[in-house]
């Protein structure tokens, strides 16, 4: 049985599965970047379009279904 490898830190994917599709959500990161970085790489993980804004220290997340 092969392992599921986590992306990025093991925290922020935990706060990622909390975020409802269809909800948005702001997430405080000392890296934005990289925050969003791996929201985007959730998202196509399980199959969600995923839009996110970084304002100041906050990335602001937004997961919707595929059309």
């Amino acid at each position: 049985m092969t392992k599921k490898r986590k992306i990025g830190r093991p925290s922020l994917n935990y706060r990622f599965d909390k975020i409802e599709p269809g909800k948005r959500k702001s997430i405080t990161s000392h890296n934005p970047k990289s925050c969003q970085n791996l929201a985007h790489q959730y998202a196509r993980k399980n199959g969600l379009v995923c839009d996110t804004k970084i304002i100041d220290d906050k990335v602001s997340i937004l997961y919707t279904q595929p059309e």
